[in-house]
């Protein structure tokens, strides 16, 4: 070490440490450290207070007193499963299973629970918010307290309850506890299977028009008629009130207990031929069991209780399939049985599929178990079984995958893509390698970075 023993001071302050004003360290202000020359050191120092300017290198050095990092997410005790490792604990035991979140529980096959203490206790099923619970089969619960407990439910809202087989509850405290019945309004409650409760329906007035329109039905030779309601309050068939020349409302169809609109309402008569069929609208065809067509252009010729909401379906539905839209713009067909399909020109061909946004997709012939979630989201491309997409554009492509994010393309089979994962803690993540990462607390698998490079622990 040198010593300024024996040195003379003009031939040896060049190397003394000072500050830049020469004078004492200050209580509270930071002062810049310098050479005896004035060269400025990369540190700035007050009774209080150390102020590193550049690279510091601790390597080879023992570091206390530094909070302990922990991962964002790893690996459940499920094969192929995830979790997060921030927050409290979650569960992921379940086969290619993720639970993501505060205390979440995914502990079937396929599983995905996400948001605080979210439980996906079925075989492929959904939950996502506080409390949701999804425990049948196939089950989807998305908000808060949302619960879906039999197979191919479906809640979606808060505290929305689905407690039948295939049931279906949208809104606010809505409770479908009937077999493929659909509750859709704030607290409705289902009181027969295979059927849709409401609670109100609002016809919206023009783009840039204040009012006059309404609900178009045909007859069965074709004669379509609008219903409407004219200035003084009353209900109207093409303009004429009820009661002063208007046709029917609703009339007996050919399949037995079915119901139709009558003829003199619609230009083109609608046709609702299968055993307990509804079809209400415009050139509308229902010739299954248990069918339900609502709209404008329709064709419901599944294998029975398809409901469809909107216009401009002409395809060939399977069993207990939802369609709520108008696919006019791209029109779709589903052929597999149990999917849900709700949004603007949605496309939903993968058997017990769910979609919801516009120009929304789940397809492949062969794939079950799709869910995508967004405007132009699309799970199971390639007829990959149980992939999710959420977000807009978002696509999964491989058997299991998972897009999270807008325009995220998930290509891999039992992997999560999304686009950016933000790790609060990377400021205390910052060790020279493996060993030095496993004594500050990482994980096997874990991520850490040294001085901005991303890394996994293995060793």
């Amino acid at each position: 070490m040198a010593t300024l023993t024996g040195n003379a001071i003009n031939t040896s302050y060049q190397g003394l440490i000072k500050f830049d004003d020469n004078g004492a360290v200050d209580p509270t202000t930071l002062k810049q450290i310098t050479d005896g020359t004035g060269g400025s050191l990369p540190i700035q120092v007050s009774q209080v207070q150390t102020k590193f300017q550049s690279l510091v290198d601790f390597t080879d050095a023992t570091v206390s007193g530094l909070p302990v990092a922990v991962a964002g997410l790893e690996v459940g005790t499920g094969t192929n499963s995830l979790v997060n490792a921030v927050g409290g604990a979650s569960t992921a035991s379940g086969v290619n299973s993720i639970a993501i979140g505060n205390a979440c529980n995914t502990n079937q096959e396929a599983g995905i629970a996400l948001g605080d203490r979210a439980a996906a206790t079925g075989y492929g099923s959904f939950a996502a918010g506080l409390f949701a619970q999804a425990a049948g089969f196939g089950g989807f619960a998305l908000g808060q307290y949302a619960e879906s407990s039999q197979g191919y439910g479906a809640a979606f809202g808060p505290s929305a309850r689905s407690t039948a087989e295939s049931g279906i509850a949208f809104g606010q405290q809505t409770l479908s506890s009937h077999t493929g019945a659909i509750a859709m309004g704030r607290q409705v409650e289902t009181i027969n299977a295979d059927t849709t409760h409401v609670r109100a329906l609002y016809v919206v007035a023009p783009d840039g028009g204040t009012g006059g329109n309404g609900i178009t039905m045909l007859s069965p030779n074709g004669t379509a008629g609008v219903i409407t309601l004219t200035d003084a309050s009353e209900l109207a068939v093409d303009g004429t009130p009820i009661g002063g020349g208007g046709g029917a409302g609703l009339v007996a169809g050919t399949g037995t207990d079915s119901m139709k609109s009558a003829d003199t309402l619609t230009t083109t008569p609608n046709v609702a031929s299968g055993a307990n069929s509804i079809a209400i609208g415009d050139a509308l065809v229902n010739d299954t069991p248990d069918a339900i067509s609502i709209g404008r252009n329709i064709s419901n010729t599944g294998q029975g209780d398809g409901i469809i909401i909107g216009r401009d379906h002409n395809h060939t539905y399977g069993r207990d399939c939802v369609v709520i839209g108008n696919g006019q713009d791209s029109p779709f067909s589903i052929g597999q049985d149990n999917v849900i399909s709700i949004g603007r020109t949605g496309r939903n061909d993968a058997d017990a599929g769910i979609c919801i946004g516009k120009g929304t997709a789940t397809t492949g012939a062969t794939a079950s178990g799709a869910i995508a979630i967004g405007q132009n989201a699309k799970g199971g491309l390639g007829a990959a079984d149980s992939a999710v997409a959420i977000g807009q554009n978002a696509q999964a492509q491989a058997t299991r995958s998972v897009a999270l994010g807008a325009n995220i393309t998930a290509a891999t089979v039992d992997t999560v893509t999304l686009q950016l994962l933000q790790i609060a803690g990377y400021a205390t993540m910052n060790f020279a390698d493996d060993t030095a990462a496993a004594t500050g607390g990482i994980p096997l698998g874990g991520v850490y970075h040294t001085d901005g490079a991303l890394k996994i622990r293995i060793a």
